[in-house]
């Protein structure tokens, strides 16, 4: 436990004195009060992680977090690493007689996580995709019944001229 002094204090008085502290208070946080902690020029978040939590692999990846939301994925990402890194390796005999260790399956849901995570973002641009491609198709459509219209329109000016 970090003395009372050294803890992460935010404008509303809370104060955090751990990475899980810090996740949780994150993301009810306003924008203000984020962008009071983090421009182009400098990142609270990270200085104190560097200075007070000594942890300055993990402050250089907070140091390019912008958002409130990159900033948890990296803390997030960071305590799940320690949580399997701390996990005990005890064995286990699955039912076929295969072994593995309890850090080996906590490494592959993590890695399980992220292939879950790439096909969200996948899924996602697809979504946008189509949604672009049925406005475009929408916008085509106008422009082909505005043309005929207009044309239709012209037709009957130059015949009435005729």
């Amino acid at each position: 436990m970090i003395p009372q002094e050294q803890r992460f204090r935010f404008n509303d008085g809370t104060s955090v004195g751990n990475l899980e502290e810090l996740e949780k208070v994150l993301m009810h946080i306003s924008e203000e009060e984020f962008r009071h902690h983090v421009s182009n020029d400098k990142n609270d978040f990270a200085n104190w992680i560097k200075y007070v939590l000594k942890k300055e692999s993990l402050a250089s990846k907070v140091w390019q977090a912008k958002t409130k939301t990159e900033l948890s994925g990296i803390i997030n990402d960071d305590l799940r690493s320690i949580f399997i890194d701390e996990a005990p390796t005890q064995t286990i005999k699955h039912d076929r007689g295969s072994e593995q260790t309890e850090k080996n399956i906590l490494h592959e849901i993590k890695k399980a996580e992220h292939v879950m995570n790439d096909i969200k973002k996948d899924e996602q641009k697809q979504m946008r995709d189509i949604h672009s491609m049925k406005f475009i198709v929408k916008e085509f459509v106008y422009g082909m019944v505005f043309g005929l219209i207009l044309g239709l329109i012209i037709a009957g000016v130059i015949s009435n001229l005729v």
